[in-house]
């Protein structure tokens, strides 16, 4: 509820549009006296204010504010003095001056009779050892340079705005002249138009699991129910039948998948938790299904139920089609921005869950079989393309089909990138994959990186050595070099330590800034600027979306990397459900869409993410 201003007549609330217009808001001070003397300034009859009660700003005078730190504050014992909505009985009425001859010459300033002796030379001021009061004038100063630099700053954006708006419409104007000539096909005009977001509108009435279906739809969960119970069936076939199985359905299927998505919600140790009477038990979803029904369809569930005739020695054969209908419709459903990055997303243990653990439990965990790369949307965050390679095996997608971990990285980012070959993409990379070698036959693909290299993890061959070792003479923060071969540029730009950069998307010669919030603005070309920003999202993106993987962790690896699939396909339902019209009609935070998708998933008649 907005919080209004006590004055009397006043109308001023805190509001978006009160923000706006530079009203702020302050609350009664503590002070016992100065309390009393605001609320005599009030003149309301019993006022008595309480600790939330607050006054905006429109009653105070500008010489009341203190506008030099981050934070409009009022300054000590000020009283508010400016009401305008008082009613006229309760107004101060002005003071009228006399106009006599006696009034006129006492406000005459006093002659002093004796002349004050005149020096020779000026009085020296007062110096002392310490002095720790503010200057007022070099303080007003510094905050007129930072208002000055706010104002070019928002200039140059605007600048920045109207020349990206004259450049669609010079692109429009010149694409209607190619149509009329009949020299445009309908493909590369919708191509050179099209904007990154999502390629579907969905309605603002959409649900959380419409969203999820985009990724996970019902022929899909359909495919589930049939593979798992031909498993079933041959299992007990193979081993005896089992007293009380019934094949699974398609509504017990949506069930069982709730059940476990509800895991990255409520963090528990085990799924089955649910149904015991501890801290994470949950009444409210373990009437839908029974726990030893749910281990029943855990225990039989697949993705494909037998091993294919062809391609047997894949190791990911049980979850590969899977993971290849998700790669379609992460592609059929939304279009990623200019500017992508190549790396491995967080997916680690939750370490409050590992120190909870006892020594048995720690030494039950095993590292994960299989690596995890990504391609990721930099503008929202959404994963676009990932690619699963096993640790072990002897398959096209292990390792032991690769000599060393720089060819892996290399087939990895070929396999993530080749969707988007001739699109003028922009990749920023990590030292793992960054090379010269690999950045070269991206460029012949109308692909343009940018790299951040190391000479511990990075492919150095081709690189000049005189770049790749520091100089003896000691370098200045901000202080770079550059070496050209063709379109590539080696960058070695120093802030507390040498930094090495491979790029061709990107001038060397431009300069940029990096904004550090002790050290201030640090020079530095602009591929390292472009980087910095790009990754930095990322990484909080990492950090505050990871949380929300589903803490089922199964021992088979395909099931391992089919829930942490799932857990990408939530992720990047609720980046489209922000950038839909059901976003503005119901603002669910991460959480509360991940609690609704559950209710609706077990079909529970309250899917209120407040349950």
């Amino acid at each position: 509820m907005p919080v209004s201003c006590s004055a009397y007549g006043c109308k001023n609330r805190r509001t978006i549009l009160s923000k706006h217009r530079g009203i702020t808001f302050h609350q009664f001070p503590k002070d016992p006296g100065l309390r009393k003397a605001w609320i005599l300034a009030f003149r309301r009859l019993d006022f008595k204010p309480s600790n939330k009660t607050v006054l905006c700003s429109d009653h105070f005078t500008q010489a009341d504010f203190d506008r030099t730190g981050q934070t409009v504050r009022l300054r000590e014992g000020v009283i508010p003095s400016v009401f305008a909505s008082f009613p006229n009985h309760l107004k101060r009425r002005p003071i009228k001056t006399r106009s006599t001859k006696t009034s006129r010459r006492a406000l005459e300033p006093i002659k002093d009779p004796v002349p004050a002796p005149k020096c020779s030379e000026p009085p020296k001021p007062a110096v002392s050892d310490h002095h720790y009061a503010l200057d007022p004038t070099q303080v007003k100063k510094k905050l007129s340079d930072a208002q000055a630099r706010i104002e070019e700053l928002e200039r140059q954006l605007r600048n920045a705005k109207d020349r990206e708006r004259r450049q669609k419409q010079v692109l429009k104007s010149l694409l209607e002249r190619l149509e009329e000539r009949g020299m445009l096909s309908e493909a590369i005009e919708i191509e050179l138009l099209q904007e990154s977001g999502p390629v579907q509108k969905m309605p603002a009435t959409a649900t959380a699991l419409d969203f999820f279906q985009l990724f996970v739809p019902d022929n899909c969960i359909q495919n589930m129910v049939t593979q798992t119970n031909m498993y079933a069936k041959k299992f007990q076939e193979r081993f005896g039948s089992e007293e009380g199985w019934c094949p699974v359905t398609a509504q017990e299927m949506k069930a069982f998948l709730g059940f476990v998505i509800s895991t990255s919600v409520h963090r528990c140790e085990s799924v089955l938790s649910i149904w015991s009477s501890g801290f994470f038990s949950n009444r409210s979803i373990a009437l839908k299904m029974s726990q030893s029904r749910f281990e029943k369809i855990l225990k039989y569930f697949h993705i494909v139920a037998f091993r294919p005739s062809q391609g047997s020695n894949q190791g990911l054969y049980k979850i590969q089609p899977f993971l290849d209908s998700l790669q379609q419709s992460f592609s059929c459903t939304f279009r990623p921005s200019q500017t992508q990055v190549l790396h491995e997303p967080l997916i680690d243990e939750d370490p409050v869950f590992i120190t909870t653990c006892t020594e048995r439990d720690l030494r039950k965990r095993k590292k994960r079989k299989f690596s995890l790369w990504v391609r990721q949307c930099t503008s929202t965050g959404f994963i676009c393309q990932i690619s699963v390679h096993l640790k072990e095996g002897q398959g096209a997608d292990g390792l032991a089909t690769l000599k060393n971990k720089p060819q892996l990285h290399s087939l990895v980012a070929k396999q993530l990138c080749q969707n988007i070959s001739g699109k003028n993409a922009v990749i920023f990379t990590g030292p793992s994959i960054t090379s010269l070698g690999l950045f070269s036959e991206f460029s012949k693909q109308d692909i343009y990186c940018c790299g951040l290299l190391s000479t511990r993890k990075s492919d150095c061959t081709g690189l000049p050595q005189s770049m790749l070792v520091c100089s003896s003479t000691p370098a200045q923060r901000g202080q770079s070099r550059v070496m050209m071969k063709g379109s590539m540029s080696l960058i070695s730009w120093y802030n507390k330590g040498h930094f090495r950069f491979i790029t061709n998307a990107y001038s060397p010669t431009k300069e940029g800034v990096i904004i550090k919030r002790k050290s201030g603005e640090i020079p530095c070309p602009l591929a390292v600027e472009a980087f910095a920003a790009h990754l930095s999202y990322i990484c909080k993106y990492d950090d505050k979306y990871s949380k929300y993987f589903i803490f089922h962790k199964p021992n088979k690896t395909w099931q391992q990397v089919f829930w942490l699939s799932i857990s990408i396909a939530i992720n990047n339902a609720y980046i489209l459900y922000k950038m839909s019209d059901a976003y503005a009609v119901k603002r669910y935070s991460r959480a509360q869409f991940g609690e609704r998708l559950v209710r609706e998933l077990l079909d529970l008649d309250d899917c209120s993410p407040t349950q």
